[in-house]
């Protein structure tokens, strides 16, 4: 099922995107125990189209959380991050008032050093501060497209291990994978750079030198104001993106004020980042 914009869907359900380089609403989609085939496959569309989508007005417990999460994939476990008693798979990103620092708040991709990362991420706001403590996207189909075309083709068929030693240590369950740095995303067909600033280890195949200078390249152009979409959260907001095709950071310009929210990271294992 293909989406146009304003288009009603089963459920009633209705996309609208926004008019900047990725993001849509979506409204109209009703609880229910069983959601047809059909309108979880227009999402799943509508998410590798527009990469992130907005649902409004959305408290939900965690395990209703993590029903509507499966809507975009199997939800999967954060081996890094404690869980949500007793649901495995939903986290808990908090930062309190005497926090310095905050959860997520470089830019990155969720999870790149597994075999198989996440293909979505699915966030709900259930504490906010006054003011600040937004979420910013950037659209790597863009980013990808944007670079000079000699950059592209130099890319293509290179390869980066990435690890979870650089943002979580060197604990006794430390992750690593190699994936492309250019793969294609496996609904829409296109190219998107995937360059994680907080696990890529190396480029494969290049010296060290070079390949520390390309990846300062990429991680700078990838997060070009031109590609972004920056979400002002309200509570109750449920914001699910791409994590192929999207980097993402949590600002952290609230001191003094708590932020909580809920997270459920799925995956596609029909689909994994495949080689170039």
């Amino acid at each position: 099922m293909s989406i146009a914009e304003g288009s009603v869907l089963t459920h009633a359900i209705r996309i609208h995107p926004f008019a900047g380089p990725l993001g849509a609403e979506v409204s109209g989609l009703r609880r229910e125990s069983v959601v047809p085939d059909t309108v979880k496959e227009a999402l799943r569309v509508a998410l590798s189209t527009h990469l992130v989508l907005v649902f409004r007005g959305q408290s939900m417990s965690p395990q209703a959380l993590l029903a509507f999460a499966a809507l975009f994939g199997e939800p999967v476990t954060h081996q890094f991050v404690q869980a949500v008693p007793p649901h495995g798979q939903v986290t808990e990103i908090r930062k309190e008032p005497d926090h310095l620092h905050n959860f997520g708040g470089a830019w990155h991709f969720d999870l790149s050093f597994m075999a198989c990362p996440p293909s979505a991420t699915v966030l709900m706001a259930k504490e906010l501060p006054a003011h600040g403590g937004d979420t910013v996207w950037s659209n790597q189909y863009l980013a990808y497209a944007m670079l000079l075309a000699r950059c592209r083709d130099g890319i293509d068929s290179l390869l980066a291990e990435h690890t979870s030693q650089l943002a979580f240590g060197h604990g006794a369950h430390a992750l690593s994978a190699v994936h492309p740095l250019a793969p294609r995303h496996p609904h829409s067909g296109c190219r998107y750079l995937y360059a994680n600033p907080v696990s890529i280890r190396r480029v494969l195949g290049v010296a060290d030198e070079a390949g520390n200078t390309l990846l300062r390249h990429l991680y700078a152009h990838a997060i070009a104001l031109e590609f972004q979409y920056r979400h002002r959260w309200e509570l109750g907001d449920i914001v699910v993106w791409d994590n192929r095709a999207t980097m993402h950071k949590a600002m952290n310009d609230y001191p003094g004020e708590r932020r909580v929210m809920q997270r459920v990271a799925v995956t596609d294992r029909r689909h994994r980042i495949g080689l170039p």
